[in-house]
C-alpha cells in the first residue's frame, strides 16, 4: 500500500538576531548565538518528534479507513502538485533571510513577488486539473489537483510572517503554533476519512495547515512587517527568487525521484 508523504514546510536555518523580536523571546548577541541555536534546535526537534508519533498513529488509522486506490489517488495529486510548483513562494523567505538586516525595506516588495508567483502557479495548475484527469483517466483527480493548487497561495501568505519569526529567533512560539496546527490537521484527516471524504482526507488538511500557520503568524507579527512595495527592489529580488526557486525545485524533484 502506498502512503502519502505529507510535507510540512516551515522555517529552515538561522539568521542574525533582530532588535524587534517579540516580548518573551530572547534576542541573543553574538556571544549567545550558539545558545540560541541550541535552544531553537531543541524546540524544533521536540515539536517534530511529537508530531511524528501522532502522524504515524493517524496513518495507521487511515490505512484501515481508506482503500489503496484512494491512497494512490491522493499520492498522484500530491506528486502533480510537487512537479508543478516550480517557483514556490516560501523560497522568497530564504532570499530575505540572506539579507535579514534589510528585511524592513525589502519585505513589502518580496511579499508582492511571492503573491504573484503563488497566484500564477495556482491558476496554471487549477486550469490544468481537468485535462490532467482526462489524460490519466483517474476519476476524481481534478478536484484533488484544484485543492492542491491552493498551496502556493497559502505559502505566499505565510512567507513574510514566517521569515520575520525566523529573524526574531522565535523558536518556542513557532514550535507551539506548528505543533498545535499540525496536530489539528492530523486529527482532521482521520475525522474526514471517518466521514467518507476519501482521498480528500489526505490532501485538504496539509493545505489547511499552511493557511492556519499564516493566520497565526500574521497575528503574532502584526505591525512589524512592512507591506510597502518599492519598485526599485522588485527586479533584483525577482532575479534572486528565480535562481533560488529553481534550485529548490530541482532539489525537491530529486527527493521525489
Amino acid at each position: 500500500m502506498r502512503c502519502v508523504r505529507l510535507m510540512w514546510t516551515w522555517g529552515r536555518g538561522l539568521s542574525a538576531p533582530d532588535a524587534s523580536a517579540p516580548a518573551g523571546e530572547p534576542v541573543p548577541g553574538k556571544a549567545g548565538f550558539a545558545s540560541a541555536a541550541a535552544s531553537g534546535s531543541a524546540w524544533t526537534t521536540l515539536q517534530t518528534v511529537a508530531n511524528k508519533f501522532v502522524t504515524v498513529f493517524a496513518m495507521l488509522v487511515l490505512a484501515r479507513l481508506l482503500t489503496p486506490a484512494e491512497f494512490g489517488l491522493a499520492s498522484l495529486a500530491s506528486s502533480i502538485g510537487s512537479f508543478a510548483f516550480v517557483l514556490a513562494p516560501f523560497v522568497m523567505g530564504d532570499v530575505l533571510i540572506a539579507q535579514s538586516k534589510r528585511f524592513d525595506e525589502l519585505s513589502g516588495s518580496a511579499n508582492a513577488i511571492a503573491w504573484a508567483a503563488g497566484i500564477a502557479v495556482c491558476s496554471l495548475l487549477a486550469a490544468a486539473a481537468i485535462p490532467i484527469e482526462h489524460i490519466t483517466g483517474k476519476s476524481g483527480l481534478a478536484l484533488l489537483v484544484v485543492v492542491a493548487a491552493f498551496r502556493p497561495l497559502f505559502e505566499a501568505a505565510l512567507m513574510a510572517p514566517n521569515t520575520r519569526r525566523r529573524i526574531d529567533l522565535a523558536y518556542r512560539r513557532t514550535a507551539f503554533v506548528d505543533g498545535g496546527v499540525i496536530l489539528f490537521a492530523t486529527i482532521l484527516s482521520v475525522v474526514m476519512a471517518l466521514l467518507g471524504a476519501g482521498p480528500m482526507a489526505l490532501i485538504l488538511p496539509p493545505i489547511g495547515t499552511i493557511a492556519l500557520r499564516a493566520a497565526f503568524y500574521w497575528r503574532d507579527t502584526r505591525g512589524r512587517i512592512s507591506t510597502k512595495v518599492h519598485r526599485e527592489f522588485l527586479a533584483p529580488l525577482a532575479r534572486q527568487f528565480v535562481v533560488a526557486g529553481f534550485g529548490q525545485y530541482l532539489n525537491n524533484i530529486l527527493l521525489i525521484l
